[in-house]
């Protein structure tokens, strides 16, 4: 008898699983006080070399997190350690209080209860700011229902644990457009089409020293060339340039889906050109090459793209 769940135990097998891309690196010029970091370049592939979508712009210290996937508690902690603990003290738990959530899909999403409770155990006493599509609130405050024995138990029980750093906020974005700043960054929230979501964010991270577009999932939009124009670096996932995808035997036929969900990278090129960008870095890569070959995104934008292109690993810095 075929064994019916075979196409599923599968995705363990597959070779972008077991791959180690290496060791974290840093791109970020010198002596500049706005940087990125790739917190988790996944996807919901379960590979033990990357945490699930995430990233952070730190300016002066302060971090400004986006998206929670699995795992983001840890792969802050990831970071923080990385490169000689040059982001330690900007990822401490009490600094963790702001977070741009791009779309409501579940990997990006699956680490947002690590997020508001772990950094709380372990010493903050500032509540978490949570901004993001319609149905972040919802999505908030239904997490914190469901954690509340532990709450209570750790505020009333021998902990004695503050009672305000579990706590968070979510502030949904009606419309594209400002939707946060202060003296360190101005954040704006741009609309690009992702599947059937009816908001889907990227964000532009803008101050006097750095344009930084973490662009999330999506394809391009004219708001999204807006908002990239001239931008020191884009944030993007990407696909391969071929739209006749093989067949993953651990996600299913994706040919005819893919291009409704992530940028083609050719097109990618294309759009990087045109809006002017510097560098482009890849995460979430939608890789389906056979035999897999970890590369191929990055040679594929190469050819329409002049600019520097590099596909994150997690704890890199730019």
């Amino acid at each position: 008898m075929e064994n019916k769940n075979a196409q599923y135990s599968s995705v363990y097998r597959a070779r972008e699983i077991w791959t180690d891309p290496g060791q974290p690196r840093i791109f970020a010029p010198a002596g500049i006080n706005t940087f990125a970091v790739m917190l988790g370049s996944g996807k919901p592939e379960p590979t033990p070399h990357r945490y699930g979508p995430g990233g952070a712009v730190i300016a002066n210290q302060t971090p400004y997190l986006i998206d929670a996937g699995d795992g983001i508690w840890r792969a802050v902690a990831n970071a923080a350690i990385a490169h000689n603990e040059m982001m330690i003290n900007a990822l401490s738990p009490n600094n963790l209080t702001r977070l741009f959530i791009t779309h409501l899909h579940s990997d990006h999403a699956a680490g947002l209860p690590s997020l508001i409770l772990l950094p709380w155990i372990h010493g903050r006493t500032r509540p978490i700011e949570i901004y993001g599509p319609i149905g972040v609130k919802n999505l908030v405050e239904s997490l914190l229902e469901a954690d509340q024995a532990d709450i209570e138990e750790r505020v009333h029980g021998p902990e004695q644990k503050d009672d305000i750093g579990w706590r968070a906020t979510a502030h949904e974005i009606a419309q594209p457009g400002l939707v946060y700043s202060d003296e360190n960054m101005k954040i704006e929230a741009f609309h690009h089409p992702h599947g059937g979501f009816k908001q889907n964010f990227g964000y532009r991270f803008s101050n006097n020293e750095r344009i930084i577009i973490w662009a999330g999932d999506g394809i391009e939009s004219d708001s999204y060339l807006e908002a990239a124009r001239d931008a020191d670096i884009l944030f993007s996932d990407a696909s391969p340039v071929n739209n006749e995808l093989v067949d993953t035997p651990w996600r299913g036929d994706q040919k005819n889906i893919a291009k409704i969900f992530h940028m083609q990278s050719r097109r990618l090129a294309e759009f990087a050109s045109q809006a002017n960008v510097k560098t482009v870095v890849l995460h979430h890569e939608q890789n389906y090459s056979e035999p897999y070959d970890p590369d191929i995104l990055v040679n594929e934008v190469k050819q329409y793209f002049s600019g520097e292109v590099v596909s994150a690993r997690d704890g890199d810095v730019f």
